[in-house]
């Protein structure tokens, strides 16, 4: 049960998830718990052609770190620290078969919270279970939130769109880039005037994915660990870059990052990929 009844105001709902195609199906409020849904076989990575996993850290940020955010104080306002997407062996294998079917997210507390808040949500299609994700929450004051922004913003309806699109990214010329520019887009920032948590992570994992998939057999992301370590600021010159740690034949991992103007890195992406 929450300790405060604020009011929800989650964060991104009305301007953010049209843009994805993510719909809310249910909330819980007494067991901080929610229900989101989003199309991802259609979302591709710009630079690989591959299914862009790192879609689902938005969805992630929404259902779970919603879930966080249910939990919250008066006066009290959530912001991402790390997030993680882990996907199951075989997804991929029948991913044509499902192409309109979207990934159903449910979201829960895991135990309780103080200044930190964890929650967990599992990924369905058609009832079966492809994977899981986390989201970790830090409570901060709602000195520096404007609940009330992005009233006059109409987000485009997604279905209509190219992820790159809807990330308003721009690709580095080469198709073996692994650099994306982030252009400035008001529907992608949150309540505080950043970039969204979720929309970072996609980026900076696709980033990731590209350096993996350079003239070699295809390499799927299966497993993102995010770390958010300063705000992504929506200004000219943002960008998301990768580098390989290891590029086996097997099991590959990179890291991608999120790196503001003045050359701070705003995000860590470690990912494993398998081929």
């Amino acid at each position: 049960m929450r300790r405060d009844r604020v009011p929800l105001a989650i964060p991104t709902a009305e301007h953010l998830l049209p843009r994805f195609g993510i719909e809310m199906i249910d909330i819980d409020e007494d067991a901080a718990a929610m229900t989101m849904s989003m199309p991802l076989w259609t979302k591709r990575n710009p630079l690989t052609g591959l299914t862009a996993v790192g879609s689902l850290a938005i969805l992630v940020d929404a259902v779970s770190g919603g879930s966080n955010h249910i939990r919250r104080n008066a006066n009290e306002w959530s912001m991402s620290t790390e997030l993680s997407v882990d996907l199951l062996p075989g997804v991929f294998d029948t991913a044509d078969d499902v192409l309109d079917t979207p990934v159903v997210a449910r979201s829960w507390p895991v135990g309780r919270r103080n200044r930190i808040a964890l929650s967990a949500c599992e990924f369905t299609v058609n009832d079966v279970v492809i994977g899981s994700g986390s989201a970790r929450n830090l409570y901060t004051t709602t000195a520096s939130v404007d609940v009330g922004g992005h009233a006059d913003e109409v987000a485009t309806p997604s279905l209509q769109r190219d992820f790159a699109a809807m990330m308003a990214l721009d690709v580095g010329e080469g198709a073996a880039s692994p650099t994306l520019a982030q252009k400035v887009d008001p529907i992608l920032n949150n309540a505080m005037g950043v970039v969204n948590g979720g929309v970072v992570a996609a980026g900076a994992e696709m980033a990731a994915s590209a350096v993996l998939n350079v003239n070699t057999d295809a390499a799927q992301t299966m497993a993102l660990r995010v770390n958010f370590l300063r705000p992504f600021l929506s200004q000219e010159g943002g960008h998301y870059q990768g580098v390989a740690v290891r590029n086996g034949r097997a099991v590959a991992v990179a890291e991608g990052s999120a790196v503001n103007a003045d050359g701070s890195v705003a995000a860590t992406a470690l990912i494993t990929a398998y081929r």
